[in-house]
């Protein structure tokens, strides 16, 4: 397993990032390429 965290003092890119990788897009990609979602 993996996790992500963002850190309080995040800058604006990495919180879009985070959002990002949250998202359905971001998750059929992971799904995709044979990862499993939690």
């Amino acid at each position: 397993h993996q996790r992500m965290v963002l850190l309080k003092e995040a800058s604006p890119a990495a919180m879009a990032w985070h959002r990002f990788l949250l998202s359905p897009q971001a998750q059929a990609v992971f799904v995709r390429h044979g990862y499993a979602l939690p």
